[in-house]
């Protein structure tokens, strides 16, 4: 039954980014916190007990994009981010788009006649004798 939590893990990661991240972020904070003040026990300046504490921590940008890529729905969002784009610069472009998407359909129409000649040559005189025998 862990695959419930985990898709549910995944699903609220996939929809509710903002809070996700504020949740990261405090989390992050907390870690950091906890650090200074192990360090301010440790008698350092409290100036110095915070610096210490980022510099072991690393850069906080870092682990955020460490933490956002173990969440596992990276993929989906830079998907969606690309479709996006994609569909603002057709939207931008109209006589561009109807002229792709026309040579896409023209392409998809000869496919078949294509793959048919680079079929090995007993498939091909197969494939004609059906053909033509309706």
């Amino acid at each position: 039954m862990w695959w419930w939590k985990d898709a549910f893990l995944r699903l609220r990661a996939l929809f509710f980014r903002r809070e996700m991240d504020e949740e990261l972020q405090a989390e992050l904070r907390s870690h950091l916190e906890m650090q200074a003040r192990k360090n301010l026990s440790a008698g350092l300046t409290p100036q110095e007990a915070r610096r210490q504490a980022r510099l072991q921590f690393g850069g906080f940008e870092s682990a955020k994009e460490e933490c956002r890529d173990a969440r596992g729905v990276n993929f989906v969002e830079t998907l969606s981010r690309d479709l996006r784009y994609a569909f603002r610069g057709f939207r931008r472009t109209p006589g561009f788009t109807a002229v792709a998407l026309l040579a896409l359909m023209l392409a998809s129409v000869r496919i078949p006649q294509y793959s048919a000649l680079s079929m090995p040559s007993c498939w091909r005189l197969f494939l004609i004798r059906i053909l033509t025998s309706w």
